[in-house]
């Protein structure tokens, strides 16, 4: 029976769509199966508590992994982050070119490739990897890969889709078993929401789920974000046995704690409530 909690969150993915920040990592190069030269950033924590490997969206590059792997390098992770073929740096096959724009959904597929080699010059490096965290396409092939590497304790999915490009997940969360998911999807898309609540419900393992809000203040993305990175990382400990799960009344007393503090901010001005405000001042003083 899947343990399934569903949170409603105003937030930014966690680094994947925060503005991209400096890697304080070392650049890395490995070749997968099929002789694609990957290029990736490895940053080591201090008193590691495993390893992570970031997958970025379609279209995207190593760097949009940044800010989210600094903070769980903080947090005591080894973190990989990589082009994915055809993206960024990694643009080569032996001496062809590769760009994703002229991908047949073969090539997509084989992207999970990429995956593979990341986990393989990991673990020759002595850093296996016991995470891994993907966006769109990259939440679909994480998910792949982990169904068939049993030593892939946990996977965190944002926006997955039933297929992406041909990459599809379904078989995937059924295969990878009784192990840990997290799964985040925009709470404004319908289809992707449905399509989170369905994996997490077919996965036989513990799923927490977060439908997040795509849009609000500054102040409520900063502490949405606070947040849920927060929530990430004590998940991260629960899976690799660092920290007990929470008791159902633990649960309720968080969710209480959380309303009254909610309660007890001041609502925040929108740019249109101020000039509206100012508006009244204004002919209030002209009244006096």
């Amino acid at each position: 029976m899947n343990r399934l909690f569903i949170a409603t969150l105003v937030f930014v993915s966690l680094g994947f769509l925060l503005p991209v920040s400096l890697f304080a990592g070392e650049s890395v190069l490995f070749t997968t199966k099929d002789d694609v030269e990957i290029h990736g950033v490895l940053e080591r924590a201090a008193s590691p508590k495993g390893t992570i490997v970031l997958l970025h969206v379609l279209d995207g590059k190593k760097e949009d992994c940044a800010d989210l792997a600094g903070f769980l390098c903080q947090n005591g992770w080894n973190t990989l982050c990589f082009d994915f073929r055809g993206h960024g740096e990694s643009l080569r096959r032996g001496k062809e070119l590769v760009g994703w724009r002229e991908f047949s959904d073969k090539d997509y597929r084989s992207m999970v490739l990429d995956v593979e080699a990341a986990c393989q010059f990991l673990k020759d490096k002595g850093l296996p990897v016991s995470i891994l965290i993907g966006n769109g396409i990259g939440a679909n092939l994480a998910a792949n890969y982990a169904a068939n590497d049993p030593f892939i304790r946990g996977v965190v999915l944002f926006s997955p889709g039933l297929s992406y490009r041909g990459v599809r997940c379904e078989r995937a969360i059924y295969y990878y078993g009784d192990r840990n998911l997290f799964i985040v999807a925009p709470k404004d898309d319908e289809s992707l929401k449905s399509t989170a609540q369905y994996f997490a419900r077919i996965g036989k393992g513990p799923a927490e789920v977060r439908e997040s809000l795509r849009r609000g203040t500054k102040e409520e993305l900063a502490e949405a974000e606070k947040e849920l990175r927060q929530d990430l990382a004590d998940w991260l400990d629960i899976v690799m046995g660092l920290k007990k799960p929470p008791t159902e009344e633990e649960l309720r007393a968080r969710a209480k704690e959380k309303e009254k503090e909610k309660a007890s901010r001041p609502v925040p001005f929108s740019e249109k409530d101020q000039a509206h405000m100012d508006k009244m001042k204004s002919q209030i003083n002209l009244e006096s």
